[in-house]
C-alpha cells in the first residue's frame, strides 16, 4: 500500500480469485509530529498512544484508565526516551497487525477500538468503567484508516 499525496488515495493491490486487483482508497491526508516514548517498554509502529502525565511525551494508550485515550498511533517503532512519528490522521498500514490487534489482518470495513494497553480490537467494550474510542475503520487487510471518536466512558 501507498499514499498518494496529491490525490489524497491509498494504492493498493487486494485478492480477487486469487488474483492480486490494484485498488484506490479514499484517505485523510496524513498529519503527524514528533514527539518522545515516555511508557516503560519500547512500543511497535501503530500503537496507539496517549499524552504522557507530564503533558509532554507519549505512552501506550488503554481502555481502562481516564486520561489514557488515544489521541495517535506511532508511525514507526519508538524506543524508550526517543523521539517518533505519531500518526493523528491519515491511513497507517502494516503487513502484520498481530501485535497490535491479535490478528495478522484486519477486517475489512470493521471498526477498531482502544483495548487495554496500546492494543486494538474490533469488539467494542461493554464492561462499565472501560472506555469506547473508536480508533479507525480497516480499509484493507493491512490498512487502517484513522477516525478518532470521542471516548465515553461506560
Amino acid at each position: 500500500m501507498e499514499y498518494d499525496q496529491a490525490s489524497m488515495l491509498v494504492r493498493g493491490s487486494i485478492l480477487v480469485d486469487d488474483s492480486p486487483v490494484e485498488q484506490y482508497f479514499m484517505s485523510n491526508p496524513p498529519a503527524f509530529f514528533v514527539t518522545s516514548n515516555k511508557d516503560s517498554i519500547a512500543l511497535p509502529k501503530g500503537t496507539p498512544v496517549a499524552v504522557h502525565s507530564s503533558g509532554t511525551g507519549f505512552i501506550r494508550a488503554t481502555n481502562t484508565a481516564i486520561g489514557t485515550m488515544a489521541y495517535g498511533v506511532l508511525a514507526e517503532d519508538a524506543t524508550i526516551g526517543v523521539g517518533v512519528s505519531v500518526l493523528v490522521q491519515g491511513t497507517i498500514v502494516l503487513t502484520n497487525w498481530n501485535t497490535i490487534a491479535g490478528i495478522p489482518n484486519l477486517s475489512p470495513r470493521a471498526i477498531y477500538y482502544l483495548g487495554t494497553a496500546g492494543h486494538l480490537t474490533s469488539t467494542a467494550p461493554t464492561t462499565p468503567g472501560v472506555i469506547v474510542q473508536a480508533i479507525g475503520r480497516a480499509i484493507s487487510p493491512v490498512a487502517l484508516e484513522l477516525i478518532f471518536d470521542s471516548p465515553i466512558l461506560l
